[in-house]
């Protein structure tokens, strides 16, 4: 989306590695953990057009423990949440490249302005 809307800085990190999937016992909506190989996630994104220096992850803890180790139940119990806080070079000069920041606040050279995303839900 971030690439499509010309926002060519972008920083994602996943609350939940998952995937859709059918529970055989029962008829329910239900997310198959993407554990070994995560190739799936459900969580915070952010884009910008400018350079991003810095990001900040935090998940929350879970209030019930997980009733399955393999699977979630969409419709029984919460999914994980977390938010996500990008430092954005707002002052920097676009040099037309784009990716995550690799350095930490100190390593640009223009003004910095941190944002926050929050992942929110139902419970």
């Amino acid at each position: 989306v971030g690439k499509a809307s010309g926002l060519r800085y972008l920083s994602f990190s996943a609350a939940l590695c998952a995937y859709v999937g059918a529970d055989q016992g029962c008829c329910e909506e239900v997310l198959v953990r993407d554990t070994a190989q995560p190739s799936s996630g459900f969580g915070n994104a952010v884009a910008s057009s400018h350079p991003i220096m810095e990001t900040r992850s935090l998940f929350f803890a879970q209030a019930a423990q997980q009733l399955s180790k393999d699977l979630l139940y969409i419709n029984r119990e919460a999914q994980p949440r977390g938010a996500r806080a990008v430092l954005i070079d707002v002052l920097s000069a676009d040099d037309g490249g784009g990716g995550e920041a690799q350095g930490g606040a100190g390593d640009a050279g223009g003004a910095g302005m941190w944002a926050e995303e929050l992942e929110a839900g139902c419970y």
